[in-house]
Protein backbone atom coordinates (compact mmCIF):
# COMPACT_ATOMS: atom_id res chain seq x y z
CA UNK A 1 0.00 0.00 0.00
CA UNK A 2 1.19 3.46 -0.68
CA UNK A 3 1.23 5.62 1.78
CA UNK A 4 0.25 9.53 0.69
CA UNK A 5 0.94 12.28 3.20
CA UNK A 6 0.42 16.32 2.22
CA UNK A 7 1.88 18.68 4.82
CA UNK A 8 -0.91 20.92 5.59
CA UNK A 9 -4.39 21.15 6.07
CA UNK A 10 -6.01 21.98 2.93
CA UNK A 11 -6.36 25.81 1.95
CA UNK A 12 -9.02 27.91 1.09
CA UNK A 13 -9.75 28.69 -2.28
CA UNK A 14 -8.00 27.03 -5.57
CA UNK A 15 -5.13 25.20 -3.91
CA UNK A 16 -7.46 23.93 -1.02
CA UNK A 17 -10.28 21.99 -3.60
CA UNK A 18 -7.42 20.63 -5.62
CA UNK A 19 -5.99 18.66 -2.44
CA UNK A 20 -9.38 18.23 -1.29
CA UNK A 21 -10.91 16.75 -4.69
CA UNK A 22 -6.95 14.84 -5.05
CA UNK A 23 -7.44 13.10 -1.46
CA UNK A 24 -11.03 11.96 -1.93
CA UNK A 25 -10.21 10.69 -5.02
CA UNK A 26 -7.22 8.81 -3.64
CA UNK A 27 -8.94 7.08 -0.72
CA UNK A 28 -11.41 5.69 -2.76
CA UNK A 29 -8.72 3.88 -3.96
CA UNK A 30 -7.62 0.69 -1.90
CA UNK A 31 -3.85 1.06 -3.00
CA UNK A 32 -3.46 4.14 -0.94
CA UNK A 33 -3.54 5.44 2.34
CA UNK A 34 -3.78 9.08 3.01
CA UNK A 35 -1.75 10.38 5.99
CA UNK A 36 -2.38 13.73 8.32
CA UNK A 37 0.05 15.98 8.42
CA UNK A 38 0.83 15.04 12.14
CA UNK A 39 1.26 11.27 10.78
CA UNK A 40 4.73 10.51 11.77
CA UNK A 41 4.84 7.30 9.62
CA UNK A 42 6.87 7.14 6.81
CA UNK A 43 5.15 8.05 3.51
CA UNK A 44 6.13 6.97 0.02
CA UNK A 45 4.74 10.38 -1.75
CA UNK A 46 4.28 13.82 0.08
CA UNK A 47 2.40 15.91 -2.44
CA UNK A 48 2.71 19.57 -1.65
CA UNK A 49 0.00 21.90 -2.77
CA UNK A 50 1.95 25.15 -3.28
CA UNK A 51 4.18 25.68 -0.21
CA UNK A 52 4.82 25.04 2.98
CA UNK A 53 6.88 26.47 6.13
CA UNK A 54 8.00 22.57 6.91
CA UNK A 55 11.07 22.31 5.10
CA UNK A 56 13.13 20.90 8.06
CA UNK A 57 10.01 18.11 8.01
CA UNK A 58 10.28 18.09 4.16
CA UNK A 59 14.19 17.48 3.57
CA UNK A 60 14.04 14.65 6.22
CA UNK A 61 11.18 13.05 4.23
CA UNK A 62 13.52 13.02 1.29
CA UNK A 63 16.39 11.56 2.91
CA UNK A 64 14.49 9.02 4.00
CA UNK A 65 13.10 8.11 0.70
CA UNK A 66 10.41 9.98 0.24
CA UNK A 67 8.92 10.96 -3.44
CA UNK A 68 8.02 14.72 -3.31
CA UNK A 69 5.76 15.96 -5.76
CA UNK A 70 5.28 19.91 -5.66
CA UNK A 71 1.66 21.22 -7.17
CA UNK A 72 2.74 25.09 -7.93
CA UNK A 73 -0.25 27.69 -8.12
CA UNK A 74 0.39 30.84 -9.81
CA UNK A 75 2.78 33.73 -9.13
CA UNK A 76 0.80 36.89 -7.58
CA UNK A 77 1.99 39.27 -10.23
CA UNK A 78 0.16 41.49 -8.30
CA UNK A 79 1.90 41.81 -5.06
CA UNK A 80 4.65 44.33 -6.23
CA UNK A 81 2.14 47.06 -7.56
CA UNK A 82 -0.45 47.01 -4.60
CA UNK A 83 0.26 49.17 -1.52
CA UNK A 84 0.55 46.51 0.96
CA UNK A 85 2.34 47.20 4.44
CA UNK A 86 6.37 45.97 4.97
CA UNK A 87 4.91 42.80 6.43
CA UNK A 88 2.47 41.74 3.90
CA UNK A 89 5.02 42.50 1.31
CA UNK A 90 7.77 40.38 3.04
CA UNK A 91 5.50 37.53 3.67
CA UNK A 92 4.38 37.51 0.10
CA UNK A 93 8.22 37.53 -1.05
CA UNK A 94 9.09 34.99 1.38
CA UNK A 95 5.91 32.84 0.40
CA UNK A 96 7.74 33.16 -3.25
CA UNK A 97 11.16 31.79 -2.05
CA UNK A 98 9.99 29.17 -0.53
CA UNK A 99 8.09 27.53 -3.27
CA UNK A 100 11.11 28.05 -5.83
CA UNK A 101 13.16 26.45 -2.77
CA UNK A 102 11.12 23.42 -2.98
CA UNK A 103 10.17 23.39 -6.68
CA UNK A 104 14.37 23.49 -6.91
CA UNK A 105 15.72 21.69 -4.38
CA UNK A 106 13.47 18.90 -2.72
CA UNK A 107 11.00 17.92 -4.89
CA UNK A 108 11.26 15.48 -7.85
CA UNK A 109 8.14 15.78 -9.59
CA UNK A 110 5.97 19.59 -10.60
CA UNK A 111 2.58 19.54 -11.38
CA UNK A 112 0.99 22.91 -13.19
CA UNK A 113 -2.38 23.63 -12.96
CA UNK A 114 -1.98 25.12 -16.60
CA UNK A 115 0.07 25.90 -19.59
CA UNK A 116 0.46 29.56 -18.49
CA UNK A 117 1.42 28.83 -14.76
CA UNK A 118 4.28 26.09 -16.21
CA UNK A 119 5.76 29.10 -17.99
CA UNK A 120 5.60 31.79 -15.63
CA UNK A 121 7.30 29.26 -13.03
CA UNK A 122 9.67 28.06 -15.40
CA UNK A 123 12.20 30.91 -15.67
CA UNK A 124 12.68 30.18 -11.71
CA UNK A 125 13.23 26.41 -12.30
CA UNK A 126 16.98 25.68 -11.92
CA UNK A 127 17.13 22.15 -12.57
CA UNK A 128 14.93 20.13 -15.10
CA UNK A 129 12.00 18.05 -13.68
CA UNK A 130 9.70 15.88 -14.48
CA UNK A 131 6.49 17.51 -14.79
CA UNK A 132 2.58 17.84 -15.93
CA UNK A 133 -0.03 19.73 -16.45
CA UNK A 134 -3.46 19.03 -14.25
CA UNK A 135 -6.14 21.60 -14.97
CA UNK A 136 -8.34 22.16 -11.82
CA UNK A 137 -11.45 19.29 -12.28
CA UNK A 138 -14.89 20.35 -11.80
CA UNK A 139 -16.89 17.92 -9.73
CA UNK A 140 -19.77 18.12 -12.69
CA UNK A 141 -22.65 16.66 -10.00
CA UNK A 142 -22.48 20.33 -8.41
CA UNK A 143 -22.44 21.92 -11.92
CA UNK A 144 -25.52 22.29 -14.27
CA UNK A 145 -24.29 22.56 -17.37
CA UNK A 146 -25.75 22.93 -21.23
CA UNK A 147 -24.13 20.29 -23.87
CA UNK A 148 -20.80 22.34 -25.83
CA UNK A 149 -22.58 22.52 -28.71
CA UNK A 150 -25.48 24.93 -27.47
CA UNK A 151 -22.59 26.91 -25.22
CA UNK A 152 -21.85 30.41 -27.15
CA UNK A 153 -19.49 32.06 -25.24
CA UNK A 154 -16.98 30.38 -22.39
CA UNK A 155 -16.08 32.80 -19.62
CA UNK A 156 -13.52 31.43 -17.49
CA UNK A 157 -12.34 33.30 -13.92
CA UNK A 158 -9.58 32.22 -11.63
CA UNK A 159 -7.84 33.03 -9.16
CA UNK A 160 -8.20 35.64 -6.21
CA UNK A 161 -8.84 38.89 -5.96
CA UNK A 162 -6.84 40.75 -2.99
CA UNK A 163 -6.17 44.09 -3.70
CA UNK A 164 -8.15 46.80 -2.74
Amino acid sequence: MLKIQFPNQPYYGGPGSFQKLFSSELKKNDDFEILSPEDSDFSNYIFIVNGTKRLFWLLKCKIRGSIIIHRVDGIDLNFNNVNKDFKSYLIAIIRKIIVILIANFLAEKIIYQSQFIKKQWSKFLIFTKETKVIYNGVDENKFSSKPLNQINDIICVEGEINSP
